[in-house]
């Protein structure tokens, strides 16, 4: 009788285990087929700027001005473009923004000379306050000019190819690019680890400052 009694309940045990598997897989099945809602993608150069439109509310969450992008690609060489959007039902919007471009001499020194001049600047209390893009020689294999630094769960960058006169252009919001990307364009501290690991506000971002109360204020307010 009690070996009746523990085979049963072995059976319910194990029926509760099959149970709440099944319910997990359905629940990630869910996710899978419901949670996206829409994809663009392109790399024709001729659609180069153009990142809202494609889909539902593109871009509506993103909190950066895409600042390291040149305007236009006129005074560009050669280029490689690639652009991504997902929309979800998450609020998890992903983004890739990618541009290499190669330049004359003369316009290599001029880009870099924008680049160097980016800021955003900032009213606190009737006080202009501003935020400057951060050169840096140490975070990537490449100098970089950074705008964003793993903050607000995003990156944007421009690192300088200096032999080659050519400057490539990150902006990555919430989606891993280390397999998309060259392992030297990816932040050297995070080429073995998860990219958005130690994300933070605090971290380098020109697009948000705290203001006295501690309080992050947006440069689009």
């Amino acid at each position: 009788m009690k070996k009746n009694k523990r085979l049963i309940g072995k059976i319910v045990i194990l029926g509760a285990i099959i149970l709440g598997l099944l319910a997990v897989c359905a629940v990630l099945t869910l996710y899978f087929f419901t949670s996206i809602k829409d994809t663009y993608a392109t790399v024709d150069i001729a659609k180069y700027g153009e990142w809202e439109g494609h889909v539902e509310n593109e871009g509506l969450g993103r909190n950066c001005g895409l600042n390291i992008f040149p305007e236009s690609l006129e005074k560009t060489q050669h280029v490689n473009y690639y652009y991504f959007y997902q929309s979800t039902n998450l609020s998890l919007d992903q983004t890739i923004i990618y541009l290499e471009a190669a330049y004359d001499t003369v316009e290599f020194r001029e880009e870099i000379a924008r680049l160097s001049e980016i800021k955003c600047d900032y009213n606190i209390n009737g006080e202009k306050v501003t935020k400057q893009i951060v050169y840096d020689e140490e975070l990537f294999e490449y100098p970089a000019y950074i705008a964003t630094y793993c903050s607000d769960l995003s990156y944007e960058y421009a690192l300088i190819k200096q032999e080659e006169s050519k400057i490539v252009y990150i902006y990555a919001n919430q989606i891993n690019f280390k397999d998309i990307f060259p392992e030297s364009y990816i932040p050297v501290e995070k080429q073995k680890e998860s990219l958005y690991e130690g994300n933070s506000m605090d971290n380098i971002n020109i697009y948000f400052l705290k203001d006295s109360a501690g309080n992050w204020i947006s440069n689009k307010d």
